[in-house]
């Protein structure tokens, strides 16, 4: 064999190689269907699988989609709503379940970490029992700071993170994580006070009677937050 048959063989090769590495992509065979609270909900803001990345991974790809969360409700609420979540499956279709919450269960349910922890273990049991997921997209924490005692918001602040760690760290729950805080700390960084991050600002925080109500991003840190979801959405299909 000759040398120029012996490189054509290689390039040939090495082509077959990196068209079977070529990533998966969204299309019209999945649906993503959404449950959570007001962070994800149609409320202030377009419902998250319609805002920046993730709404364009929807868009482009052909994907169909579905949001059942509720502002307000915490995993117990998921729980009790279920039918929601559960009536968005689409037989036939590859569904993808994008949950998160915690933040009201821990600031307004008052919750503990164990509570909220096993609330969390028991809806995420419970989908996965009425139905075969493709895949679980679990979603963490972000800072929120909306009680008139920073004490108050220091210590809730590190309940939310113990929950996060604990069921980040029960790999059996989930097949990607989407950690808000790692992807954009721009926006979602614990201050060194730890109560505040840096989204709690004019223009990028909603606003309530006036006031920045210190849990809700807005503009570009919302767009953030749809990024770090659609991020771990295309995270999905590498494994």
């Amino acid at each position: 064999m000759s040398g120029y048959e012996t490189l054509v063989g290689l390039l040939t090769a090495a082509a077959a190689q990196n068209a079977h590495k070529t990533r998966k992509a969204f299309n019209e065979s999945y649906f993503i269907a959404v449950d959570g609270n007001s962070l994800y909900a149609r409320w202030i803001a377009p419902a998250i699988n319609e805002v920046s990345g993730f709404g364009a991974l929807v868009k482009g790809s052909g994907a169909n989609s579905g949001n059942v969360s509720i502002p307000g409700q915490t995993w117990a609420d998921m729980i009790k709503n279920a039918t929601d979540i559960d009536g968005l499956y689409v037989p036939g279709k590859k569904n993808i379940l994008v949950i998160g919450e915690t933040t009201n269960s821990i600031y307004n349910e008052g919750a503990s970490v164990e509570k909220t922890v096993s609330d969390a273990k028991a809806y995420i049991a419970a989908r996965r029992a009425a139905h075969k997921w493709e895949k679980i997209i679990l979603c963490g924490t972000i800072p929120r700071a909306d009680k008139s005692s920073q004490a108050e918001n220091r210590s809730l602040n590190q309940r939310l993170l113990e929950v996060d760690a604990r069921l980040r760290s029960d790999t059996s729950l989930y097949d990607i994580w989407v950690d808000y805080r790692a992807y954009a700390p721009q926006w979602y960084t614990l201050a060194t006070d730890g109560a505040v991050a840096p989204f709690m600002a004019p223009g990028t925080c909603n606003v309530l009677g006036g006031k920045i109500d210190m849990i809700h991003p807005i503009g570009a840190a919302r767009d953030a937050y749809a990024d770090a979801i659609a991020d771990g959405l295309r995270r999905s299909l590498e494994n």
